[in-house]
């Protein structure tokens, strides 16, 4: 199962729900959908250093900023009628990266997604509409 596509993978029959509380979100747990950290304390838990694996995450995100930062703040800029004055104080756009770790650990980015859902626990589309539309 490709584990990027919520969307469609929560329809499967193979989708391993999570657990229904935040406190049990947290704990080590065979759901498809996972928090990192989650995810981390797992590979722990079996030996695993994860010290490298977060640092080849951290260089590939950042790769991947560095090359896309120029259209970004050109799409900035273009936001405000071409005019960079009229941008005041911190601005940020947050991008969702999915990895997959191949059987020798090594982190590979999937896709980027450009409005990443923030919400860990099972919904229905409706209520996913819902929330972007609030």
């Amino acid at each position: 199962m490709h584990l990027t596509n919520y969307s469609l993978n929560k329809q499967s029959p193979d989708y391993k729900h999570e657990p229904d509380s935040a406190e049990d979100i947290l704990k080590p747990n065979l759901a498809t959908k996972r928090v990192l950290s989650t995810v981390y304390t797992q590979l722990e838990q079996i030996g695993i250093n994860t010290t490298k694996i977060k640092q080849q995450i951290e260089l590939c995100c950042k790769g991947i900023i560095q090359i896309v930062s120029n259209m970004i703040a050109h799409n900035l800029k273009n936001s405000f009628g071409g005019k960079s004055t009229l941008i005041k104080g911190d601005v940020f756009h947050v991008f969702g990266f999915d990895v997959l770790l191949d059987e020798q650990l090594k982190a590979w980015i999937l896709e980027i997604n450009e409005y990443p859902s923030f919400n860990i626990f099972f919904e229905t589309e409706d209520e996913e509409e819902e929330n972007i539309m609030s």
